[in-house]
């Protein structure tokens, strides 16, 4: 190599790294850095964000399971039954069986219960019943109905003592909630 080849040699060096080195290479080495940077904060962030909704969907499948307990427990305190005949029938014989599980002497729900109006599917159903009883016996019919799976409440008690037997007679109605079934109801429930 010769003197003039040498000093070509510096001066491209020279070019080099005064002019391609800061005004080049470097601010694109820079970016490129930078990008590397920003990309590596965004998989941070973005694992944090999957962390974040990883331990929400455990919350989230909690609380559907929570909710989904809820209901088969509300829907299994319902009357069961497909038509109003049916719940007719349902109110009257559960009524009757706490009554005699109870040891009410005399008891009667002849009268048809009343239903609510206007609520869809739902329904509010109000059975009267007739008793003579003494004390102790009414007293464990109405614990019997806060005992029953089906949610059942005292809404009405009328009570006066029989002169003539010393025994409580009197009226109670009852409540009770029931879900008219239709075909959906029973493909979700069995799901």
């Amino acid at each position: 190599m010769t003197k003039k080849e040498k000093r070509l040699l510096y001066i491209m060096l020279g070019i080099f790294i005064f002019y391609a080195v800061p005004v080049e290479i470097y601010p694109r080495a820079m970016t490129f850095y930078q990008n590397e940077v920003d990309e590596i904060q965004q998989l941070k962030m973005q694992i944090e964000k999957s962390q974040r909704l990883y331990q929400k969907t455990e919350f989230w499948q909690e609380q559907n399971a929570r909710m989904k307990q809820e209901k088969q427990a509300v829907y299994a305190s319902l009357l069961k039954g497909e038509n109003r005949d049916l719940l007719v029938v349902e109110i009257q014989k559960l009524i009757r069986e706490l009554a005699k599980k109870a040891g009410v002497a005399s008891y009667s729900t002849q009268e048809l219960p009343t239903f609510s109006e206007n609520t869809g599917d739902w329904l509010f159903i109000t059975q009267k019943m007739t008793f003579e009883s003494q004390s102790q016996p009414l007293v464990n019919f109405f614990k019997a109905i806060e005992d029953v799976p089906q949610k059942l409440e005292v809404v009405k008690l009328y009570v006066y003592t029989s002169p003539r037997t010393k025994m409580l007679r009197g009226t109670v109605e009852v409540t009770g909630f029931a879900h008219l079934l239709d075909l959906a109801d029973t493909e979700e429930s069995e799901s």
